[in-house]
């Protein structure tokens, strides 16, 4: 079981939320380079990639169902009283990490694949 990219990808989306949900700083700024910018990029990097594992043909459901996973999380934190607001910057983050996910993976696979042709 623990080797199924399905599970991967679950762990990974479940592991997400945990961090989205984890209390924040009460004095928010909403800035284009912050760090946290980078750790939104990251994780939905991964998210990309281990979805696509899963379903290696539904490149454009990823990227819709991940943009609106990023969107509901932003959502989510300015709803719940853990000190978090919404932030734009973060949605954008999230989106463009998610497809360098995805286009990176689905490259690889593209190659790996006419190289398995090639040596056919």
């Amino acid at each position: 079981m623990l080797r199924k990219p399905i599970f991967h990808a679950f762990l990974w989306t479940a592991i997400l939320i945990v961090g989205i949900s984890l209390p924040g700083r009460t004095a928010h700024h909403l800035t284009v380079f912050a760090p946290d910018k980078f750790l939104h990029m990251g994780g939905f990097v991964i998210l990309g990639i281990l979805w696509l594992r899963v379903y290696p043909d539904a490149f454009t459901r990823i990227l819709a169902y991940g943009a609106l996973f990023g969107i509901l999380t932003e959502v989510y934190q300015h709803v719940m009283p853990i000190s978090r607001s919404f932030d734009p910057f973060d949605i954008v983050s999230d989106f463009v990490g998610l497809f360098i996910g995805v286009f990176t993976f689905r490259s690889f696979l593209a190659f790996r694949k006419s190289r398995e042709a090639e040596q056919l």
